[in-house]
């Protein structure tokens, strides 16, 4: 019975992250247009539903510690793989809407991670990044030369999804 469980549930997850990708360009610093999720966190905070090489976005901003902090407690966090082959840390807010942050090995992680930027520094040469790993979602601080990616948010009140 258990098998059947997991089964079912590892389809389900397939074709969530099917759809997700189906409408999601393989670059989404290229595309005009970004889209953002609203997770239905308490701070009414959307995050966007891909990386960005560079953090220049009007409007938009790098998240925040709190911002990272909330939803790290606000999300339920799983591994899935998307159609493309790749393995992404899922997080999926009250709304059971979702983002997807890619699991790579990036320098500086304890191996095979997802994480991201956050706007806060600490000091000079210090800066907070969220970590996603097989053993923790915390997040941490690491050298500003790290080549961890970018994540945007933005406010709720630019509700609509696109910017």
């Amino acid at each position: 019975m258990g098998r059947v469980k997991n089964k079912r549930r590892t389809t389900m997850i397939r074709k969530i992250l099917d759809l997700f990708f189906r409408h999601r360009s393989a670059d989404a610093s290229a595309r005009p247009g970004m889209r953002f999720v609203d997770l239905g966190l308490p701070s009414g905070t959307l995050w966007a539903e891909s990386d960005v090489k560079e953090p220049t976005m009007a409007g938009c901003s790098l998240p925040s510690y709190a911002q990272i902090h909330e939803l790290i407690v606000c999300c339920h966090f799983y591994i899935g793989s998307g159609s493309d082959g790749r393995k992404y840390y899922c997080a999926k807010g009250p709304s059971k809407q979702f983002v997807l942050f890619p699991i790579e090995d990036y320098e500086g992680t304890p191996g095979p991670s997802g994480c991201c930027w956050c706007a806060d520094s600490v000091g000079e040469e210090f800066r907070y990044f969220m970590l996603l790993s097989e053993d923790t979602i915390t997040i941490g601080a690491g050298q500003s030369d790290l080549k961890f990616p970018y994540r945007m948010v933005k406010s709720s009140s630019c509700r609509d999804t696109e910017m």
